[in-house]
């Protein structure tokens, strides 16, 4: 290989190593200072006559750091989703933000419309429904917003 090219690859590897990785005298690869497993790999043999020796590899650690970061960056991206699909919903609306949590008065009928809620799933299998029924300005829209946003936040992905 390029020498000039090797060096280049040699700063750039320690400019991103961590302060506790090490190279192993025994194989000669760099090493992970936290979990202890290889950040490089050996080429196939073929390849090594070719000029190339190491690869990059992920280690433990970094293999978690990155799947940690991988779901955090999609229930940023679910709760966008979620955001703007209540923007669209509820356009103009002060329904947008009605949620169980921040009910001025916990009833037993809110707390069983709830219930309901949170078990959406096995009553729906079952084909069990909730009926909301009362005086003008008992609050029926309001729970059955209340009950959407609960819904609509399990099932979108």
């Amino acid at each position: 290989m390029n020498p000039i090219f090797t060096k280049i690859i040699d700063k750039a590897d320690a400019a991103t190593a961590a302060p506790d990785d090490y190279i192993n005298p025994d194989d000669g690869l760099k090493y992970c200072g936290k979990c202890r497993i290889a950040n490089e790999a050996f080429y196939p043999a073929d390849l090594q006559a070719q000029g190339f020796t190491k690869h990059p590899v992920m280690c433990k650690c970094a293999a978690e750091r990155r799947e940690r970061e991988e779901a955090e960056r999609r229930e940023y991206e679910r709760m966008s989703y979620m955001t703007m699909l209540r923007r669209e919903a509820f356009h103009h609306m002060p329904a947008a933000l009605w949620r169980f949590e921040s009910a001025a008065v916990t009833t037993p009928q809110l707390a069983k419309a709830k219930g309901y809620a949170q078990n959406w799933d096995e009553y729906k299998k079952v084909g069990i429904g909730l009926l909301l029924f009362g005086d003008v300005g008992t609050k029926k829209l309001v729970k059955r917003k209340e009950f959407e946003q609960f819904i609509s936040e399990k099932l979108v992905i």
